[in-house]
């Protein structure tokens, strides 16, 4: 969940809430977009403001099909790198990643866009460019 001040940041770009990104992969590498403290608001066209949400997405029964799901992020970004303040501004930020499903004993290594469901470990990967 988010705190007060980060729900003001939210709504201040028009969204209603989002979820705080916890750790991320830090082997993820050059394809890494999502990064801990960022501000998780939309997956798909859905708008993400709890975990239930995040499960009603993973639920769905197309998943398997997608191949890669697009995220909504509001990310700071500080306004001068060398500045050392702690003045800063927000920007959504949009990537697309995968979702890696236990499909219950079938290797799905190959299957780009398929993952776990119900909570019980589904792990995101990173995809593209900011």
């Amino acid at each position: 969940m988010i705190d007060a001040e980060e729900l003001k940041r939210v709504k201040k770009l028009g969204f209603d809430g989002a979820l705080r990104v916890g750790d991320v992969n830090p082997y993820g590498g050059a394809n890494t977009i999502l990064f801990s403290r960022d501000l998780l608001v939309g997956l798909l066209s859905f708008p993400i403001t709890d975990f239930q949400h995040v499960i009603d997405v993973l639920e769905r029964p197309d998943l398997a099909e997608l191949t890669l799901l697009k995220f909504y992020a509001i990310r700071s970004i500080p306004f001068d790198q060398r500045s050392t303040t702690d003045e800063h501004e927000d920007e959504v930020k949009t990537g697309r990643i995968s979702v890696v499903l236990d499909l219950g004993g079938i290797d799905s290594s190959s299957r780009r866009g398929t993952g776990r469901r119900k909570g019980d470990g589904t792990s995101f990967r990173s995809q593209g460019k900011q």
